[in-house]
């Protein structure tokens, strides 16, 4: 009997190889008549005769230039309508037919003859039509001699014993070339010619492949150059008589990787030496992908043999006995015995099998190999190594010859383990949900399915419309509707009568909207509703309802199953609740102070704020959904003051990690318009009651910015006052130093005068030395002078002045200080007529622009700047201003506050009273001074004056 099953297996497989063998000869047949088709469109497109190609919607495929040159465009649509109406009468069977066509001429009427064939694929349906068309009034020598034109203009040169239309008709090829051999060539060749098919296959022009004798060999996959130039050099040798290589050619043009067939001939001249060869190329990439797939198929096999999680098996017959010839890989793994184990001993089955099983499972395939029963049973095999069982359904089928008797047996077994195991757990589930429906409260149902009748209702399978028959409910839904099982059942939609009728016809628009969604996706459809109950002794009872479609295996509608859950107190709860929350609610918005609850979360550093009263959006501006659920970066950025951002996060991160129940301080907060406020500021903890059981913390913060404004409004008058009576006492002091100053040098000055003029010029040094004392006389007087300013005591000639006229005679003793070359001074004094008139003296107004242009140049430093000097009219304050504006170091808050007092100065020692000065000066002519700077933005200062 092994013989027998070795002999009909090797039988088998060379079949098998014979029938692949003709598979593949018929699929080279089919390709090289596919070649030569595409050969011969190729030259009769190229030829002198009229040829063109239709597709089925009557739409030119190819024409050739010879239709070209004779058909204008329109012509060509003409042709077309023609064409329709004759193939319009053609069928499967009557595929061919001839009609003329007259186009004009230069000289005279063309008239043209036209072949139609016809091509329809096995549905009847036209696919392509072919026309080949010729002049009827040319004689058939001028014909025959268009075709030798065109043989010379097309064809290569090629030897008398080489034919062309022989070669193409041997090879079949989609393309073809001819090469010419020598060894003056530096490749042993060169071609001669190359098909249009090859053209597109290397990506090449043929003019480029013939030229260039690497062009053709560049495009060869580097993997298969070195096997396909051995075997082409073996051939030009003469080592072979035929050049025969498969590999794969890379497109230069797209770079696409195709496979193809290569075969070449080689012709010899009358003394035997080899002059040219002719060779095909076919495109095979498609029979090499499917030589592939064939091949990762079998692979497949193979491995779903070796690895697959089931047991084949092949037994022999013989007097009604059987043995095992064959087991799958997948017996080793399920019982740890190896196949050879098995294989002819059937005894060693027994041993896998548990003792109440092999009795049973020896008689069953006994019974089955004798023909008296079928064979698919269900049984356990253990793992002699390892004890894990398996739990197997094996099903077979005889084998039976030409008589009818059975002579072998082939069966599989299947591990249906985890389904097993899957039963008894639904198994206990099923009891589980028993017991649990008799515990607890809520009620559970399962319904059937529901589908839309004709007229678009909701009805089940036993005609209920719109409420589905239950299949189960559990019986404590007699606690909720005070109706038992049996009354739900029975009479579906029974607790109708119970819902408040003023609810009753939303509850089932709800009910029908949920089966509508159920029956177009019930893969998403689900129902969750609570329902308003009048029980019969007039009590409110409210139900919720859970309720979400049952699929079957493939998804589709089964049933309905759900809940029913008394929250008659939950309802209450949710109603006292909103009623708290309602007048919480009212209580913080109408109280002036800010309530914000946020939660700390530790391990983020950070905190989450959680509520926000709407006292917020008045305080503030910003509205509550700016900082409601956001961090603390938030906050500090949206309303807390720059300068105290950092003091904030600290007070809030320090109460965190000291667990402190209550902090308490003060900070600046910013409005929407950038305004300013102070709150008072107070955290109280409350441990544990936030999300996840981290600590919530209340705060408060209340507006005290007119507390703090007032404070700081006393302590400015109290500054000011101070300022104001320090700076009249050294006013009167200055004026008393200047005074009695000025008399003593005044009597320095007389006494010098007197004696310069009683030593005339007799002595010379002493002369210099007394010139020397006025001079400096002279200057000091100047300083007294500046005092008497300061003070307000300096002499003045005040007359009527035009600002822009007065500098403008000042410009050149104002330039003629010494500003450096860096520096640039513009001067945009208004025009004369636009500037009322002020009353000033100029000496001292020269000495005010003097002080202002010194100090923009020495703010300039070393670097380049400007210094602009303009006037003009504020209409806002009603007065005529001069302004000196700098691009130097400006000015920090604290020089700005201390700049007009006397001997301040950030330069060297000795400086001091020139912004003092200034600002006597302007204070004398009862004007003001504005003063714009900051570090690195410049100064900018501006004098106002009255005008008349």
């Amino acid at each position: 009997m092994e013989d027998l099953h070795n002999k009909s297996y090797e039988h088998l497989l060379a079949r098998l190889e014979q029938r692949k063998k003709r598979v593949e000869v018929l699929r080279r047949s089919v390709a090289n008549k596919q070649a030569s088709c595409a050969v011969l469109l190729d030259a009769l497109c190229k030829s002198p005769i009229l040829c063109c190609v239709l597709s089925s919607k009557f739409e030119f495929i190819k024409v050739n230039a010879s239709v070209k040159q004779l058909y204008t465009r329109n012509e060509r649509s003409r042709l077309l309508s023609a064409v329709e109406h004759v193939i319009g009468k053609l069928s499967p069977e009557h595929t061919k037919a001839v009609f003329y066509d007259t186009i004009s001429g230069p000289d005279a009427p063309i008239r043209i003859s036209w072949t139609v064939v016809a091509s329809y694929s096995s549905a009847g349906r036209l696919r392509r039509a072919m026309m080949i068309g010729s002049r009827v009034n040319e004689t058939s020598r001028k014909r025959t001699e268009l075709l030798h034109n065109w043989q010379r203009d097309n064809l290569p040169a090629l030897p008398k014993s080489f034919n062309i239309y022989q070669m193409m008709d041997l090879f079949r090829a989609e393309g073809f070339f001819v090469m010419v051999l020598g060894h003056q060539f530096p490749q042993g060749y060169r071609l001669l010619m190359v098909s249009k098919v090859l053209e597109d296959i290397w990506g090449s022009s043929a003019e480029e492949l013939c030229a260039n004798p690497f062009a053709w060999a560049k495009a060869i996959h580097p993997d298969d150059y070195e096997a396909t130039h051995a075997v082409l050099i073996e051939f030009i040798r003469g080592d072979k008589e035929q050049f025969r290589v498969r590999h794969r050619v890379i497109s230069k043009a797209t770079g696409a990787v195709r496979w193809v067939q290569a075969v070449a001939t080689a012709f010899v001249d009358d003394v035997g030496v080899r002059v040219q060869a002719f060779g095909s190329v076919t495109d095979v990439t498609e029979i090499v992908e499917e030589e592939e797939k064939a091949e990762r198929t079998k692979e497949k096999m193979e491995q779903l043999t070796k690895y697959a999680d089931a047991v084949l098996w092949v037994a022999s017959l013989r007097d009604s006995s059987y043995k095992l010839q064959y087991v799958s890989n997948a017996w080793t793994r399920w019982t740890g015995l190896s196949s050879e184990e098995i294989v002819g001993d059937n005894d060693a089955l027994q041993l896998t099998l548990p003792e109440d099983q092999a009795e049973w499972l020896a008689r069953r395939l006994k019974f089955f190999h004798q023909g008296r029963s079928g064979l698919s049973v269900m049984y356990d095999l253990h793992n002699v190594q390892t004890g894990e069982v398996t739990t197997a359904l094996n099903t077979a089928v005889l084998l039976r010859n030409s008589e009818g008797d059975p002579v072998a047996s082939v069966g599989i077994a299947k591990s249906v383990t985890e389904l097993v195991r899957a039963q008894d757990k639904l198994k206990e589930v099923n009891e589980m949900f028993v017991q649990m429906a008799e515990t607890i409260d809520n009620a559970w149902f399962v319904t059937v399915r529901v589908f839309k009748d004709p007229d678009g209702n909701i009805v089940d399978e036993f005609g209920n419309i719109g409420s589905p028959k239950p299949l189960h409910v559990t019986r404590s839904c007699y606690d909720i509707f005070e109706l038992t099982a049996d009354e739900l059942i029975n009479t579906p939609g029974a607790w109708h009568k119970h819902i408040d009728p003023d609810e009753l016809p939303t509850m089932k628009r709800e009910v029908k909207e949920y089966y509508t969604r159920a029956i177009d996706d019930p893969a998403t459809a689900s129902f969750d509703y609570i329902h308003k109950l009048k029980m019969p002794d007039g009590r409110i009872k409210y139900a919720l309802i859970r309720s979400k479609p049952i699929l079957n295996s493939r998804g589709e509608l089964d049933g309905f199953a759900g809940t029913i859950s008394d929250v008659s107190k939950i309802v209450q709860i949710q109603r006292d609740l909103a009623d708290y929350i309602e007048k919480s609610n009212q209580i913080m918005d109408n109280i002036e102070t800010i309530i914000v609850l946020f939660q700390i979360i530790p391990e983020k550093h950070d905190i989450q704020i959680n509520l926000v009263s709407r006292y917020f959006e008045r305080f503030t501006g910003h509205p509550i959904s700016e900082v409601l659920n956001k961090n603390l970066a938030t906050w500090l950025n949206l309303v807390v003051h720059p300068a105290d951002r950092q003091f904030v996060s600290d007070q809030v991160f320090e109460f965190e990690a000291t667990h402190d129940c209550t902090r308490h301080f003060q900070q600046r907060m910013l409005r929407v318009d950038g305004s300013t406020v102070y709150a008072d500021v107070k955290f109280t903890r409350v441990e544990g009651a936030g999300e996840g059981g981290f600590d919530l913390v209340v705060g408060t913060l209340t507006d005290i910015t007119e507390i703090v404004t007032a404070h700081n409004d006393l302590n400015t008058i109290e500054q000011q006052m101070h300022k104001t009576q320090k700076l009249e006492s050294l006013g009167v002091l200055s004026e008393g130093i200047a005074c009695d100053l000025k008399d003593l040098l005044m009597i320095i000055v007389g006494n010098a005068d007197l004696a310069l003029e009683m030593i005339g010029d007799t002595n010379k040094p002493v002369r210099i030395l007394l010139l020397e004392i006025i001079e400096a006389v002279t200057k000091s007087n100047a300083f007294t002078d500046q005092l008497l300013s300061y003070a307000g005591k300096g002499k003045y000639f005040v007359s009527e002045l035009n600002l822009s006229s007065a500098i403008g005679l000042m410009q050149g003793f104002l330039m003629g200080l010494n500003v450096p070359d860096h520096i640039t001074v513009h001067w945009n004094l208004a025009p004369e007529t636009q500037l009322p008139l002020v009353a000033a003296d100029k000496v001292q107004l020269a000495q005010v622009l003097l002080a202002l242009i010194t100090n923009g140049i020495e703010a300039i430093g070393t670097q380049s700047g400007t210094i602009t000097v303009s006037t003009g009219f504020d209409t806002e304050r009603d007065k005529v201003f001069v302004r000196v504006a700098d691009t130097g170091c400006g000015m920090p808050v604290e020089v700005r506050e201390r700049m007009f007092d006397p001997f301040y100065s950030t330069k060297f020692t000795g400086r001091g009273l020139g912004m003092a000065t200034v600002k006597g000066i302007v204070d004398t002519h009862h004007g003001a001074i504005e003063i714009d700077s900051s570090v690195g933005s410049g100064t900018i200062v501006t004098v106002f004056f009255r005008h008349l």
